[in-house]
């Protein structure tokens, strides 16, 4: 990497590229990504396992640089599940230092079972170790996912959730949480919100942490009214698996985050204009997001089939089209970016 620089997908190990961006002195406002998740196999010879140096050559018996029969790649980096919590806390130590202070570091990762098929602790042992390592455990977040893949195991539940961990870099945090609210649903609005005669005494007073007003009725529960830009989000966020995979755009991802997803996140966790960090940047999803939200963003990606599948998604986010629904014998849809008049 002989040049450092913004928007640019940076086919290198996230840990040099940090040690980079200290060096230019450059600090992102969030690191937002999803990195290879634990893998669960009896053999760890037949897994392969994530090597910072060395050759292709080298290589070639741990990452996996060809892909499957499907054409979809993202299978080069595999951590076998015992070895990736040490894995990832070496990455998020490595990773510290270029983020700013009290700056957001959102991270979705999914559990896996092994060996026994009995699902492996790693990743739920994530914000205790975090913690020790200095970072601030702000809040777990769920993705549901309604259309999740079928589960072989007969005495299992339908594996239809992932986490979303948001740490942050400091003792306090920041996030738009108007950006993404919802509409309020009718049955959870205090009644003088839905048309009905207030209570007795009603007494209003503002309320230190909603910026809303809340009235009270002798004592008892508060009720407050609705505040006009939605109802606060919930810690649950529902979207589906991402379905086409950009083939016609030079390749296919095998475990891409979903766009909607990762515009979800951009949303509350930065503003207009910061500098986001995708460290895993696979298929490149999260800058993607960034671009049609009108986030700035550096990438890091060590397997170059994914990255160029990065920077054909990108190149066609920032001419304006809308990756998902691209077919060559189809005209292309125009995407309303920020900024675009």
């Amino acid at each position: 990497m002989s040049q450092l620089a913004l928007a640019t997908v940076h086919r290198c190990d996230c840990r040099d590229l940090a040690a980079e961006m200290v060096a230019a002195g450059i600090l992102v406002d969030s690191i937002i990504t999803s990195p290879p998740y634990p893998q669960g196999k009896k053999n760890p010879e037949d897994m392969g396992r994530y090597r910072r140096t060395g050759t292709a050559e080298e290589q070639r018996g741990h990452i996996h640089g060809h892909p499957n029969a499907k054409g979809e790649t993202g299978l080069e980096v595999r951590i076998h599940a015992p070895d990736w919590l040490p894995w990832f806390l070496d990455i998020a130590a490595a990773l510290k230092p270029c983020l700013k202070p009290n700056g957001n570091f959102v991270v979705n990762v999914d559990s896996c079972c092994y060996p026994t098929r009995h699902r492996h602790w790693g990743v739920y042992s994530l914000p205790e170790r975090m913690e020790a390592q200095g970072w601030c455990f702000v809040e777990e977040i769920v993705w549901t996912k309604p259309n999740g893949p079928p589960v072989s195991a007969s005495t299992r539940f339908h594996h239809s959730h992932e986490k979303v961990y948001w740490f942050a870099n400091g003792d306090r945090w920041a996030a738009d949480i108007d950006a993404v609210r919802t509409e309020h649903a009718e049955g959870s609005l205090p009644q003088f919100a839905r048309g009905l005669p207030p209570p007795r005494d009603l007494s209003l007073r503002p309320w230190a942490n909603s910026g809303s007003q809340w009235a009270e009725r002798g004592g008892g529960y508060p009720q407050a009214a609705p505040n006009e830009k939605g109802a606060r989000p919930k810690d649950v966020f529902s979207c589906p698996v991402g379905g086409t995979r950009w083939d016609p755009v030079g390749g296919a991802h095998f475990a891409a985050m979903p766009l909607g997803l990762a515009e979800w996140i951009v949303k509350w966790a930065t503003k207009e204009g910061e500098i986001v960090f995708d460290p895993f940047g696979g298929a490149g999803t999260t800058p993607v997001a960034c671009i049609r939200l009108g986030r700035r963003w550096v990438m890091a990606e060590v397997t170059e089939a994914a990255a160029v599948i990065a920077e054909r998604r990108i190149q066609l986010a920032t001419q304006g089209f809308m990756d998902e629904e691209i077919q060559p014998e189809m005209p292309q849809q125009m995407l309303p970016l920020a900024g675009r008049e």
